[in-house]
């Protein structure tokens, strides 16, 4: 299958490659065989098209339909700036209707989608938002900021390759994932937080 690299994400233990198959119109997450992730010094960068032999799991746990284990592939091409709206169109609008409404936001402002409120049927999207994002950063991480408004803003956490702006202004195509479930305390329902993974 062809593959066009779409997304690279920073994991605890090592990178998430995200991809498009362009013949098929499905978003796919490549898995190594008998690996969890790739390691942190993958190869694989955005832009890049591939050769990829995989198949589906079969265990496939919403929102993480596009998961699929890889057992080969091969370099093929290169495409600098790719433009992926012009292959992927993106969700256009305001935050809250990203993951088709279902997304809900804590206390201090993250993202999420859980099964209180409903678990969409995939886990990676782009966006295209109505307002622009503001960098911030809180400890060692940085977070990208959205003003739902003046008394309420809410934020997603960075964990792509690219450089991190000030801004990602109103109109760029932005590339939106789920972790995988977690729960911060056992008296919190299991979530999927949501992540911003690079911009284009």
């Amino acid at each position: 299958m062809i593959v066009l690299i779409v997304g690279k994400t920073r994991m605890k233990d090592g990178v998430c490659i995200g991809g498009y198959l362009i013949v098929h119109n499905r978003s796919v997450r490549l898995i190594p065989q008998g690996r969890t992730n790739h390691p942190q010094n993958d190869e694989h960068e955005v832009g890049q098209i591939w050769d990829v032999d995989f198949y589906r799991p079969e265990k496939i746990v919403a929102p993480h339909t596009e998961d699929v284990i890889v057992t080969g592939s091969k370099l093929i091409d290169f495409i600098p700036n790719v433009r992926v709206a012009e292959i992927i169109p993106p969700y256009v609008g305001p935050v809250n209707g990203l993951y088709d409404g279902m997304i809900r936001f804590t206390g201090n402002g993250s993202g999420y989608v859980s099964h209180s409120n409903g678990v969409p049927d995939y886990s990676t999207c782009f966006w295209s938002s109505d307002k622009p994002l503001s960098r911030v950063t809180d400890g060692n991480a940085i977070y990208f900021q959205y003003e739902i408004n003046p008394f309420r803003r809410v934020r997603f956490k960075y964990v792509g390759f690219q450089e991190p702006v000030d801004t990602i202004e109103p109109g760029t195509t932005i590339r939106m994932s789920l972790a995988r479930w977690w729960s911060p305390s056992p008296e919190v329902e299991d979530r999927c937080y949501v992540q911003l993974s690079g911009w284009f």
